[in-house]
């Protein structure tokens, strides 16, 4: 506590001095002039001792944070992640989805999406890669989503990392791969548009247990998972992929075992697959642990910058928890540097429009086949998108 100098306190310095009444005068003064000063120093801002926070520093929870996100966070939403998340386009492809209703659900398998809510949803508002307000979540918080997204991630793998590792080199032999390439193309895209299927069904199920996402308005959920079937979750099944992919021999789980690509020749797009195959063997060599795929995913599917979003702000302050997150992530392991390495803006939605352009390539070959043969689940989030105009 400062000193205090009641008026009194004159005269009690007076009793203890034994000379005349100059050297009284003159004791008065001095306490005067220390009660000045103590009043001065008093009025500046500052805290109370005892709080173990220097005048500049503040809160050291709050130095902490700072030390994560510091200034240029807000300007730049948190500038070492930039280019994490691709670019949106202005315009975005009407979109459209079948009833719920149409979608058969058997017992076991995860809810198919939603319909997508009618057309009078408002224009898109762009906003480029940076928060519409700080972020303001605790450190406290931040912890709590990532122990939820690393949960909800581990629940919602197709194979687990121990499975993957002891199967990784169960290849196709050469008969049985010649076996594939005999299939007619109708019947490797059904396989394919399967397995597609039922990853995302997963991805749907991630997104359903994680923080914050079911919080947000059914019109933004159905947005984040969809985004014109052009990036949602398929970009989140093309990152998941690198779980099942050695690239030591550069083969990918398929099926029960993993495979080359030459397996997948009857498809009649190799550049979408040799695509496909060079993004996983990019992804691979920054060696992802576990958490790192799970928060990665969880960016590339919150993502404040999809068109069509009704409750933007809401949606990027997830996107900021989630960046917080990832980074805290790499910065507790050391590994700030892949940050740098992760892939380039717009090379995920590349893969995804390649994906749409070799369907709609399929559904001019073989007409018919798709609204008879494929997944309703597949159908509902890439029929629209694969429709030539004038179809309907």
């Amino acid at each position: 506590m400062y000193m205090q100098t009641p008026r009194g306190s004159c005269l009690r310095a007076c009793v203890h001095v034994s000379a005349g009444a100059g050297k009284c005068v003159r004791a008065g003064v001095l306490l005067r002039r220390h009660r000045d000063r103590t009043s001065e120093r008093s009025q500046r801002p500052g805290p109370a001792r005892g709080s173990g926070c220097s005048p500049d520093r503040g809160d050291p929870l709050q130095d902490l944070r700072g030390q994560v996100l510091g200034d240029p966070l807000r300007r730049h939403h948190l500038r070492g992640l930039q280019g994490l998340l691709p670019a949106e386009p202005a315009e975005q492809p009407e979109l459209r989805l079948q009833p719920p209703a149409e979608l058969p659900h058997r017992p076991g398998e995860p809810q198919p999406l939603p319909a997508l809510p009618p057309p009078e949803v408002p224009a898109p508002r762009h906003v480029t890669g940076r928060l519409l307000e700080p972020p303001t979540t605790s450190l406290v918080d931040i912890e709590r989503l990532t122990q939820n997204v690393l949960k909800s991630h581990q629940e919602t793998c197709q194979l687990h990392t121990d499975d993957l590792q002891l199967r990784r080199w169960e290849t196709f032999s050469r008969d049985e791969v010649g076996a594939y390439q005999k299939k007619s193309t109708e019947e490797m895209w059904e396989r394919c548009a399967c397995r597609i299927t039922e990853a995302i069904q997963h991805v749907v199920e991630f997104a359903k247990r994680m923080g914050g996402f079911m919080e947000l308005c059914q019109n933004d959920q159905i947005i984040l998972l969809k985004a014109g079937a052009r990036a949602g979750a398929m970009e989140v099944v093309l990152v998941r992929m690198c779980r099942a992919f050695n690239s030591d021999n550069r083969t990918v789980f398929f099926e029960g075992k993993f495979a080359g690509p030459e397996l997948f020749k009857s498809l009649g797009c190799p550049e979408l697959i040799s695509s496909i195959f060079d993004f996983a063997h990019s992804l691979c060599s920054l060696h992802f642990s576990e958490s790192e795929v799970a928060l990665f995913t969880a960016l590339v599917l919150v993502n404040a910058n999809r068109p069509w979003l009704q409750e933007r702000a809401k949606v990027a302050r997830l996107q900021g928890d989630l960046e917080v997150a990832f980074r805290l992530l790499l910065r507790k392991t050391h590994r700030e540097g892949i940050l740098a390495k992760l892939p380039p803006k717009g090379r995920l939605r590349a893969l995804c429009s390649q994906h749409v352009e070799e369907l709609q390539a399929f559904r001019r070959r073989h007409p018919g086949v798709l609204h008879t043969a494929f997944p309703p689940l597949y159908k509902e989030l890439f029929a629209s998108e694969a429709e030539p105009p004038g179809t309907h």
